[in-house]
Parts: C-alpha cells; sequence; structure tokens
C-alpha cells in the first residue's frame, strides 16, 4: 500500500513503481520492432509518421522496405501514399528499385543538407542506395567516411563507387589507397597514422 508522504507525493515500492511504469508505457508492435531492428530510429520515427497518415513518410517507408527486400509492405506504403495523393508513389513501383534506390540517394542528401546534424540518417539512405549499385549515393559515403576519419570504410565506398563508373571515385580511392599502404604500420595490422 502506498504510504503517504507530507507533501503528497506518493511513495510506491518497488513492485507498485515496476507495475505502475508498465502500466504507461505504450506496447511496441512487432512491426515497430522489426523496423527498429532493420533501420533503426529513422525506422520507428517514419513507422509512426506513416501510420498517421503522413504521406512523405510513407513513400520513404516504401523505399527502405523495397530496397530491404520487404515487396507486401513496399506495395502498402505506396498503396497509403497514393491515397493521399503523394507524387512520388505515382511513379514508384515495387519492382522499379532504381528509382527506389535514386529516391534514397535524393533523401540522403536532404538529410546531410538538415540544419540539424542526421549524418546517420542520411547514411542509411545512401548505403540502401549504394546497394542497388548508385554510384553517386556510394561516393557520399566515400566521402561522409573520410570526413569522420575512417579511411578503411571510404576506400571501400570510394571503390564501390569506382566499380560503378563514378567519375572522381577512382582518383579519391587511389589517394587513400596510397596515404593507407604509405602509413607506419602497428603490430596488430593496423595503420599507425589512422589509429
Amino acid at each position: 500500500m502506498p504510504e503517504q508522504i507530507t507533501h503528497g507525493v506518493e511513495v510506491l515500492d518497488d513492485h507498485e513503481a515496476v507495475a505502475s511504469v508498465a502500466k504507461s508505457d505504450p506496447p511496441i508492435s512487432g512491426q515497430m520492432r522489426r523496423y527498429r531492428t532493420a533501420f533503426g530510429r529513422t525506422g520507428t520515427r517514419l513507422l509512426r509518421q506513416a501510420e498517421a497518415g503522413d504521406a512523405d513518410a510513407c513513400v520513404r517507408l516504401a523505399v527502405v522496405t523495397l530496397l530491404h527486400g520487404w515487396q507486401g509492405e513496399a506495395r502498402e506504403w505506396l498503396r497509403r501514399a497514393r491515397v493521399e495523393g503523394h507524387r512520388d508513389a505515382r511513379a514508384l513501383q515495387p519492382d522499379a528499385r532504381k528509382l527506389a534506390a535514386d529516391l534514397a540517394f535524393q533523401y540522403g542528401c536532404e538529410y546531410e543538407d538538415s540544419e540539424t546534424d542526421k549524418t546517420s540518417i542520411a547514411m542509411l539512405f545512401h548505403q540502401l542506395a549504394a546497394g542497388e549499385g548508385h554510384a553517386e549515393a556510394a561516393f557520399q559515403l566515400g566521402k561522409i567516411y573520410a570526413q569522420k576519419g575512417d579511411q578503411w570504410s571510404a576506400a571501400t565506398w570510394f571503390s564501390r563507387a569506382a566499380n560503378h563508373d563514378h567519375t572522381h571515385a577512382a582518383a579519391k580511392f587511389n589517394a587513400i589507397s596510397k596515404q593507407l599502404s604509405s602509413a607506419p604500420w602497428s603490430d596488430d595490422g593496423v595503420p599507425i597514422d589512422l589509429i
């Protein structure tokens, strides 16, 4: 039984506190868990917005689910976006992976240009696009990783962009490769200058 203290605040024992918290937390759906696992907080945020009727969030979810291989869910998000009259939903078909990759790249650029730091969200969209062979998205990932100081990842993404005929990617890859190969190495196989 809760005790009353002089200021009118209830003091709960541990069992009552846990029960109180459990009652106040909204249940998390299986779909919310799957989106959180696959796409992080961005996925859950987009899912909440889309379920609330945000057509733009529906299209973005269609893009990420399509590129993630969830064809049925992509179709459903596109259907919802079309009902709301979203222009991209009319052009994007569940088998149009190239257009989805282009949109993912575009969304990634929008997040990069955001006034607040949304680099991790931009990287999610760029990785989805690059996974479909989008050379510019792979190049952008290379630039982001290079800015973060992760030369190995930058080299990987510049290499992928170069393999898809990006004009400047080969030069970036060669410069980073030269830097990595000329750096002194530690005993455990890591370039000392890049530790």
